[in-house]
């Protein structure tokens, strides 16, 4: 008898609680909101919330990308002022030859390392200006016209 009693006691509380939950879904379903609903209504949420954060990643690497790009943008422009400021222009001089110049003495005073490669360039190019043959001399007294730059205007 004790075990019919745990049975019906059993039973009994099945069907309590199949009745409680009949009684919420009832209740639910009284105010019109299914369970189904609600757990869409929460999905619906949950989507939202990641769409958020989304575009806010989003918001963050476009916002560092437009910064990047203005610095960049903000470096060349000062490189491209500086380089404005450093601007040389080529000239021409004349000189008088003396007896112990040489090529090679001018090219160290008035050869620049920014405009030409090395000395040899530099003569290659006081040769052709005065149509100096390649072992042509220089003679003493007699005049040279030769390239200098400057970053003067003059």
């Amino acid at each position: 008898m004790v075990t019919d009693s745990v049975k019906l006691g059993g039973i009994s509380d099945l069907i309590i609680a199949i009745m409680a939950l009949q009684e919420g879904e009832a209740m639910n379903n009284m105010s019109g909101v299914l369970d189904s609903e609600v757990r869409a209504y929460n999905n619906k949420l949950r989507r939202q919330k990641i769409v958020r954060r989304q575009r806010a990643v989003l918001f963050v690497i476009l916002a560092l990308f437009v910064a990047a790009v203005v610095m960049a943008a903000t470096t060349k422009v000062l490189e491209a002022h500086s380089e404005v400021n450093t601007t040389d222009f080529k000239y021409y001089t004349q000189v008088e030859i003396h007896s112990s110049d040489t090529l090679w003495g001018f090219a160290r005073d008035y050869a620049s390392p920014k405009h030409y490669r090395d000395y040899d360039s530099y003569i290659s190019e006081v040769r052709a200006i005065n149509h100096l043959e390649e072992d042509q001399e220089v003679i003493a007294g007699n005049t040279l016209i030769l390239p200098y730059y400057s970053c003067e205007f003059k």
